[in-house]
């Protein structure tokens, strides 16, 4: 009850505040290997059971879930049967999966320390580049992103880096992120060709220009009053110009800023536990750019 309290106080007390943002999203409840969809009234209107450290979540044109857990990649239907996976082998661990052009997902294995794109359906490896990455099996890599010019970004969680490959996994950019172990979890290419990533244990946020260098953050001393901040995961650039975090470690689960740095929307549900990532699927009511894949 206690709980529900918190939860729906600071829910409304940010609607109350102002004209009201609203988000519908997918959230990954990292530490109960479920997947969640919220509506815009904040309301859980799906969930479903994925497997261990569910990271990364997509809804696909086709209206199913397509989502990663420590073992592997599950594509899920409204009505939760599992209409297609691929399996890492035993002993890997995968925190990433993106859907790219036909009909593939892009994915990175931490162990193997490969890169694939995977054909959905078929689960034929269209293609693979190995990887070199410092750490154990759970603290190689997290987020990996294809972009548009057909490069890869990755972040290389224990090595503090993104780094950027080109199409044959040559390294095009290094995007330094902090100075201690294991702070570089999610990242992705912005319209404008920067590089936005979070900093896992620093609980930064960093946008990276073209020649590597911050053009906007986030720095623990710029975190807004009220936002515990405390281990950085998922972040999503809104149509708006906004930037949401998950906080792994934190309260609220999920908050977004503006620019210039003010907390304009947040949500925290208890009964998540620990979170990673999320994607917005609309904002008051339109949806949003490249949710859906």
């Amino acid at each position: 009850m206690k709980a529900s309290i918190l939860f729906l106080f600071l829910f409304t007390s940010v609607l109350s505040a102002q004209e009201a943002i609203k988000h519908k999203f997918i959230a990954c409840r990292f530490s109960q290997g479920k997947v969640s969809i919220v509506d815009e009234a904040g309301k859980v209107e799906w969930t479903c059971k994925v497997g261990r450290m569910v990271q990364d979540a997509w809804m696909l044109k086709n209206g199913n879930i397509l989502a990663s857990h420590a073992m592997g990649v599950k594509e899920i239907s409204p009505d939760k049967k599992v209409v297609w996976e691929y399996k890492s082998p035993k002993g890997v661990e995968l925190h990433s999966a993106q859907p790219i052009e036909d009909n593939k997902v892009l994915v990175v294995e931490c162990g193997t320390s490969r890169l694939m794109e995977i054909e959905r359906g078929t689960g034929k490896i269209c293609k693979e580049l190995k990887l070199t990455a410092k750490g154990g099996i759970h603290t190689q890599f997290r987020t990996a992103r294809k972009t548009n010019k057909g490069t890869y970004v990755i972040a290389y969680l224990e090595e503090s880096r993104a780094v950027e490959l080109d199409s044959d996994g040559k390294v095009i950019k290094d995007f330094i992120c902090a100075k201690i172990r294991k702070s570089a979890h999610g990242c992705l290419r912005l319209p404008n060709g920067n590089t936005l990533v979070t900093t896992a244990r620093s609980g930064e946020v960093l946008e990276f220009d073209s020649d590597g260098k911050i053009v906007w953050s986030i720095r623990k001393n710029e975190i807004p009053e009220g936002i515990k901040s405390n281990y950085l995961g998922g972040i999503q650039r809104l149509a708006n110009g906004n930037t949401i975090i998950g906080c792994y470690h934190g309260t609220p689960q999920y908050y977004e800023v503006t620019p210039a740095k003010k907390v304009v929307w947040k949500y925290h549900n208890p009964e998540f536990g620990n979170i990673v990532s999320l994607t917005v699927l609309t904002t008051n009511g339109k949806a949003e750019k490249n949710p859906v894949r």
